[in-house]
């Protein structure tokens, strides 16, 4: 009898366990749970998969995208890097150009340094002229204009010379003086001018012009015609030429009057200045310095 109490009292246990914990439940209503669990896993599960189309096509968009930037960028890097390839090619070819130019103005000037060294080397090789004891050359800006006669001297060289020297050249004196003349003739007719008949007068000599030895620039002078050339004086003394501060030099010129009276248009131009005389005489008065 005890053991049949003790039996249902287990029982009794059991089933208030069982009723009151929903572990305990039957195995029907604990597979009943499981399946839902599942079918809520399941649906779980579904939402996931739902999301991926949009991610992948959000991802795939982003990697368009970037790729295009990427493209980009690589484009714009080459367009730099060619813009910065050409800049450099002009920049060689500049000074390309400015080395070629250099070098062309380097032989240019080579070139004439060869030429100034020749002339000197060859200068050098000349004999000096026999019997020249001391040499000066002047520059001058003398000129004048008369009747549309331009005449000027530009040039003046004196020499001492050994009188020994001049003797033996039939010349007797001690040195020469040469005067560089220019005449040029812009009126409308032919004028006469005799630069190689003139008097030199210096340091109290008065001497007329070497005309065996002058060069030939009298004489007519053409309409538009230029003549220059050196009239050449023998001085009977010249002890230092540090002496001879200036000189005075006479010549003359004229023209055919009856030449003028048969033109009047030429009449005009000679007789613009307001000379009307046919015949002139010039002096210039010439420093040394």
């Amino acid at each position: 009898m005890k053991k049949i109490k003790l039996l249902s009292a287990t029982l009794l246990a059991v089933l208030v366990l069982t009723a009151c914990s929903p572990s305990l439940k039957p195995k029907e209503e604990k597979k009943q749970d499981l399946t839902e669990d599942t079918s809520k896993n399941k649906t779980k599960k579904k939402e996931p998969s739902e999301e991926t189309p949009l991610k992948d096509k959000t991802n795939k968009k982003k990697k368009t995208t970037s790729q295009k930037d990427d493209k980009e960028h690589s484009n714009t890097e080459n367009t730099h890097n060619k813009k910065k390839n050409n800049a450099k090619l002009d920049k060689n070819k500049t000074v390309t150009n400015e080395s070629e130019q250099q070098s062309a103005k380097n032989d240019d000037k080579g070139q004439t340094d060869n030429k100034k060294t020749a002339m000197k080397k060859k200068k050098e090789q000349l004999p000096e002229p026999e019997g020249v004891q001391d040499e000066k050359i002047y520059t001058t800006d003398w000129n004048t204009n008369w009747n549309g006669l331009e005449t000027s001297i530009g040039e003046v060289s004196v020499v001492k010379m050994d009188p020994e020297v001049m003797a033996d050249s039939g010349i007797e004196g001690q040195g020469l003086v040469g005067v560089k003349f220019s005449l040029n003739n812009k009126s409308d007719i032919p004028l006469d001018v005799y630069p190689d008949q003139s008097q030199l007068n210096i340091n109290g000599q008065i001497v007329e012009a070497n005309m065996l030895a002058s060069d030939q620039i009298g004489g007519q002078v053409q309409s538009g015609e230029t003549k220059e050339g050196f009239v050449i004086y023998n001085l009977p003394e010249l002890e230092n030429i540090e002496e001879l501060t200036n000189f005075n030099v006479e010549w003359r010129a004229s023209h055919d009057e009856e030449l003028v009276e048969d033109q009047e248009t030429a009449f005009d131009t000679v007789y613009e200045t307001g000379n009307d005389s046919s015949y002139q005489e010039f002096t210039a008065n010439i420093q040394l310095k």
